[in-house]
């Protein structure tokens, strides 16, 4: 328990320390899970595939709108949003 409630807490010091990472965190979570989603489509599998692309549209909203009502914009997420949408709808 000890050792949880130190990762628990060393996150939040560096959550706290960094917020214009959350934005930029979820992007580059969306490019890592692009090969999956292309490999769920060529395998057969849709259906997961389709709601793997929801749930990558739904982050890509929810970046964009931690970004701006958080006041997070960074010059790396200007790069990094349409770099993610691109290579998610060129797959």
């Amino acid at each position: 328990r000890v050792c949880v409630c130190v990762y628990v807490y060393n996150t939040r010091v560096l959550l706290s320390q960094f917020p214009t990472q959350i934005p930029n965190i979820i992007c580059i979570v969306r490019i890592a899970a692009t090969p999956g989603l292309c490999w769920l489509l060529v395998s057969g599998h849709h259906e997961v595939a389709f709601y793997g692309l929801v749930a990558a549209a739904l982050s890509d909203g929810l970046d964009g709108l931690i970004a701006r009502t958080m006041d997070q914009k960074s010059v790396l997420g200007s790069y990094l949003d349409p770099f993610a949408d691109k290579i998610l709808i060129a797959s």
